[in-house]
């Protein structure tokens, strides 16, 4: 039996490409789209955990590039369904320019204390 399994995706937030995202060639640098993909992943984790989260990075896993990205096209970050540990929130983020799938990563953030300390996380409650 072939069960399909809805993924549930959450718009974290949309760009536009400009020409200091780009290159000599009109191609986003590849440094550019980490630097994005890092906020939205700090923001996706914010939206999903209580407020008195202090979250840091703690690490991407695979990030594939699929597509490159020109001046002028609209990013978009969407994030799937979050897990949570006791100190850490992990999700995948997919990042698509204008509607077609360029970029695919995992990520993890790390809740801290106000000495850096590995800290309790909660998940916010949903209404």
């Amino acid at each position: 039996m072939n069960v399909e399994r809805k993924v549930t995706m959450e718009k974290i937030m949309s760009m536009l490409c400009k020409h200091m995202d780009t290159g000599v060639d009109g191609q986003m640098f590849g440094g550019q789209m980490l630097f994005y993909l890092d906020e939205a992943a700090a923001v996706y984790a914010l939206s999903q955990c209580e407020r008195s989260s202090r979250l840091v990075t703690y690490r991407f896993g695979e990030t594939v590039f699929r597509k490159p990205v020109k001046i002028n096209q609209i990013l978009t970050f969407y994030g799937h369904e979050p897990t949570f540990t006791n100190s850490s929130i992990s999700f995948r983020i997919t990042v698509t320019a204008d509607d077609a799938t360029c970029l695919e990563a995992d990520a993890t953030l790390v809740a801290v204390d106000g000495n850096g300390k590995k800290a309790a996380i909660r998940p916010r409650k949903k209404l």
